[in-house]
């Protein structure tokens, strides 16, 4: 998912997610075209959230 709706599950603002980004706390993925993406498994990751397989 977009930085923006990534911010907006989590309350934060792109900013943020840019600091983090660039201290290692929550690292963005590249798309093929160089842009920043998050995951779900990074949500759910930060939220708490267990996965089950």
């Amino acid at each position: 998912m977009s930085p923006k709706e990534f911010g907006k599950r989590i309350g934060k603002i792109v900013k943020t997610l840019q600091r983090w980004d660039n201290s290692g706390k929550l690292i963005a993925h590249l798309t093929p075209t160089n842009r920043s993406c998050y995951t779900e498994s990074q949500y759910n990751q930060l939220m708490g959230i267990n996965q089950k397989n």
